[in-house]
């Protein structure tokens, strides 16, 4: 299975962390990678994203498969069962607490089904990037926020 893995240590705690990440409605401003994000922010709740990697733009509608405030995030796509065959994605966030104001961010997805074969050499070093860049402007944003 295809998957990506990316780490960052942030300079905020777990809380300051997760009140960006879940702010959906603010995506727009910060986050190049996911601009719009809209759902239920709740466990088995479904959401509709709107991917941006460079040119390409695509929907995904998804279903949270966890849920847990300060700790982690992840979601399942698509919701169609039939599109889930060919290609599927397992989106996660996960927030470990080092105890002294600073966390690790580990964000990557797991992909499955026939779909993602043949371009995944292409797609691999581009998606590696868009998240280590989704990593650098969350934390970005949350430094700002808790200098605010």
């Amino acid at each position: 299975m295809p998957r990506i893995q990316t780490t960052l240590v942030i300079d905020a705690s777990p809380d300051a962390i997760w009140s960006v990440l879940s702010d959906w409605p603010a995506y727009g401003e910060w986050c190049a990678l996911i601009p719009v994000i809209r759902g239920e922010a709740r466990l088995a709740g479904d959401v509709d994203i709107r991917l941006r990697l460079g040119a390409l733009a695509a929907p995904i509608d998804a279903t949270i498969t966890r849920f847990e405030p300060n700790r982690a995030l992840e979601w399942t796509g698509p919701r169609s069962r039939a599109l889930g065959l060919f290609a599927s994605g397992r989106h996660s966030f996960e927030i470990v607490d080092f105890g002294d104001g600073r966390s690790r961010l580990v964000h990557g997805e797991t992909f499955t089904g026939p779909g993602f074969r043949l371009p995944w050499r292409l797609l691999k070093p581009r998606l590696e990037r868009a998240y280590a860049d989704f990593n650098r402007a969350l934390a970005e944003r949350v430094e700002a926020q808790a200098k605010a």
